[in-house]
């Protein structure tokens, strides 16, 4: 007995100890029982109160057994061998393979719960579903095979879809073998580990998906913005051939001059490939095209930058100020004898920047600015831009009086774009 605790210690008890302490308890149980009625009946089996008596203990004894077995079972594993009862390895194995967020976690979960209660080295690897005959003819729900007498086993993740999982598990301890109840558990864990493989998949295939789809959006909203500032920069370049062809017939002499001043601005214009720019590369730009401007109204166009210098490093989309200070011109300063002021000015507040452009121009009336807005190219590639970079966080709004000018203002948040494929990824 010694020799088989010290170097079999599972067998000993699976195969003997159990059995041995079940009988002992119950023959002792049954015999104490039998003390206690001799006296108080007697020995005589022909009397009907003794035969009644042993008779019921015989009952009582089947009764008894099983619960009895089960008891002892548990008492062994618990207190002699030191292994945790099937149910709370179920509850452990539960709780650890729902918190694996991927098919390897669950995998690796498996190998070390079941390794840990079994005493056994477990291996974990894809499974040829030819291998499937060659370990038993159990039929294809079969998902446990044992091996050397149950000293081993094959425990099959059967998912959805392959691959599919399989754990070996061998060299038991201490003469270990697996009982139906092992293989039951066996079993189980096997199901629970294949639905939660079959769940993730399911999550990794749908956000693969959403995935798929946010940069297909991603990739139009790209497209349609270069689009737009493709055409803006034509847009900005017949107006200005416009001014050079009004100078070359009032002042050829500065007409030259505008002209170089107007190739420096689109080669700065045409060269930038950025998303975005900043504030003050913008402004800079706008001033540029008002230079060129000057030279055509002269001092009838007044120019007033209210700007903070800590707000020019701001990143904005870029040609979003030159369109409205050229609609300014254009329709404010242009038609009036005496022109007029174009003021800019930038305000952050709690992460929006607020853009102003107003001038002291001719001005119109809510008829005049809904046709301007709806069939100029200015205004209307302006916010159709900011709505491809900020969605609904971005608004344009636009007043005007009759005589005494108009007012563009421009709201966006500076932290945060929804195009994030050009800012974040």
């Amino acid at each position: 007995f010694v020799i088989l605790y010290q170097e079999y210690r599972f067998a000993f008890a699976d195969r003997f100890l159990k059995r041995a302490l079940s009988i002992i308890v119950l023959v002792s149980m049954a015999m104490g029982a039998l003390v206690l009625l001799v006296p108080a009946l007697g020995s005589d089996l022909s009397d009907p109160r003794v035969l009644g008596a042993v008779l019921s203990l015989w009952i009582l004894t089947a009764l008894v057994s099983p619960a009895l077995t089960r008891a002892i079972s548990r008492g062994v594993d618990r207190w002699l061998l030191g292994r945790d009862g099937h149910g709370d390895l179920r509850a452990t194995l539960a709780r650890r393979i729902e918190e694996a967020d991927t098919s390897s976690q669950v995998l690796e979960v498996v190998a070390e719960e079941i390794g840990r209660s079994f005493g056994g080295e477990v291996e974990s690897s894809h499974f040829d579903e030819q291998r499937r005959a060659d370990l038993s003819s159990g039929g294809p729900e079969q998902t446990v095979w044992l091996s050397a007498g149950g000293a081993g086993a094959t425990i099959l993740a059967v998912t959805a879809e392959e691959p599919r999982f399989v754990w070996r598990l061998g060299s038991l301890s201490e003469g270990r073998r697996l009982a139906p109840d092992d293989v039951v558990l066996l079993e189980w864990t096997s199901l629970a580990a294949a639905r939660r493989i079959d769940r993730l998949r399911v999550v990794h295939e749908r956000y693969e998906h959403e995935l798929r789809e946010k940069e297909m959006r991603k990739l139009a909203t790209e497209a349609e913005l270069r689009v737009l500032r493709a055409q803006i920069n034509p847009h900005f370049l017949f107006n200005a051939l416009t001014t050079i062809g009004h100078l070359i017939r009032a002042a050829p002499d500065r007409a030259l001059e505008t002209l170089m001043n107007l190739t420096e601005l689109l080669r700065r214009v045409l060269r930038s490939t950025e998303e975005t720019t900043s504030l003050g590369e913008e402004l800079d730009l706008v001033l540029a095209y008002l230079d060129i401007e000057r030279a055509r109204f002269e001092e009838r166009l007044r120019v007033d930058i209210r700007v903070p210098s800590e707000l020019r490093s701001l990143r904005i989309p870029p040609l979003i100020l030159q369109p409205l200070v050229e609609n300014a011109v254009k329709h404010g300063i242009a038609p009036m004898r005496d022109g007029g002021t174009i003021r800019l000015e930038a305000v952050l507040e709690d992460g929006t920047l607020r853009l102003r452009v107003d001038n002291t121009g001719a001005g119109g009336g809510d008829k005049t600015l809904e046709g301007r807005r709806g069939e100029g190219v200015g205004l209307r590639n302006v916010e159709e831009r900011l709505r491809g970079y900020y969605g609904d966080d971005a608004s344009l709004s636009f007043s005007s009086t009759p005589g005494s000018g108009a007012v563009v203002e421009l709201c966006f948040p500076v932290a945060t774009a929804v195009m994030v494929s050009v800012h974040d990824e």
